[in-house]
């Protein structure tokens, strides 16, 4: 876990020239079980994207944290998230769970 609280690396003031998404969700985007943050879908699409744009400049953060549900995610986002200037953000979410729970 980076000083930010991440599963992932210490991120500072956004490049201008930097596309930046912030992956929002449980432990399947932080990655429970992986032991090579590479491996986490964050960084999966981080690679995926910067493979198809090399001239670009990607950076996905991973935002995703141990049995959060939707409506934590979003106040972590609200409270923190956003400092992180993202372009984009993605919400995941489980099916089993997240979409029930949030109703409540």
């Amino acid at each position: 876990m980076s000083g930010q609280g991440l599963r992932d690396r210490v991120y500072g003031k956004k490049p201008k020239d930097a596309l930046r998404l912030l992956c929002l969700g449980d432990s399947f985007t932080m990655g429970h079980g992986l032991e090579d943050e590479a491996d986490t879908f964050p960084k999966q699409l981080e690679s995926s994207l910067q493979e198809s744009f090399p001239e670009a400049r990607i950076e996905v953060v991973n935002g995703g944290v141990m049995a959060w549900g939707v409506w934590q995610s979003v106040k972590w986002l609200e409270r923190e998230g956003f400092g992180f200037q993202p372009d984009i953000v993605i919400l995941q979410t489980y099916a089993g769970n997240d979409v029930r729970d949030s109703l409540t």
